[in-house]
């Protein structure tokens, strides 16, 4: 786990998308939001971490993350990303946290699969399922889901359902127009609706 350490009560935890390096991160969230503490933990296999990155794997290694850094903050945003929405909105639905980001999310993974392999059965096939939807129940943190306009990896119908099994009000869908799943996070309206919704208490 990478961490820039603050004299702050405020934490950012971030959950990056498959095979991202979140180091890459590191320069630019500490510009988008100074002054926080932040934590950047690589998923297993990934960025110098040991092991094999299963569903299960993960969920767990987001609480122990978690579990051994929330007594030193009285306000954490999670942040999760692409299939690091799978990870915070478990993470989100288990401990109590006050502001929960989305950045281009699905219902779970079986479904989005699904879509784009319709002759297939996914739900037989994928062992690692991300269910997010089902997680929601358990939230309780005010939520933030923001949505590429042209994302062809997780279709907008699976982030809506997905924003819709929230309790009414809870959570904000944004969609960032003329950008893709991979280029959201370039538009200047994503960075000042992300920033504006972390300032926010």
């Amino acid at each position: 786990t990478w961490h820039i350490p603050e004299a702050s009560k405020t934490a950012i935890i971030y959950f990056g998308g498959n095979a991202e390096d979140v180091a890459l991160n590191i320069a630019p969230f500490t510009k988008k939001f100074p002054g926080l503490s932040l934590y950047l933990p690589n998923y297993r296999g990934y960025g110098g971490s040991t092991g094999c990155p299963t569903e299960k794997g993960l969920y767990a290694d987001a609480l122990t993350l978690f579990d051994s850094i929330s007594g030193q903050y009285s306000h954490m945003t999670i942040i999760g990303r692409s299939l690091g929405t799978g990870v915070a909105a478990y993470l989100a639905g288990q401990r109590d946290i006050r502001s929960l980001i989305l950045i281009t999310p699905y219902d779970s993974m079986v479904d989005t699969a699904a879509h784009h392999y319709p002759f297939f059965p996914v739900s037989l096939l994928l062992k690692d399922r991300y269910d997010s939807i089902r997680h929601t129940q358990n939230i309780t943190a005010k939520t933030l889901i923001l949505v590429a306009e042209h994302d062809t990896i997780i279709p907008g119908e699976r982030s809506s359902r997905l924003a819709e099994a929230f309790q009414t009000g809870q959570a904000h869908l944004e969609l960032i127009e003329n950008t893709d799943h991979n280029t959201i996070s370039l538009a200047p309206r994503y960075q000042s609706i992300l920033t504006g919704f972390i300032s926010s208490k």
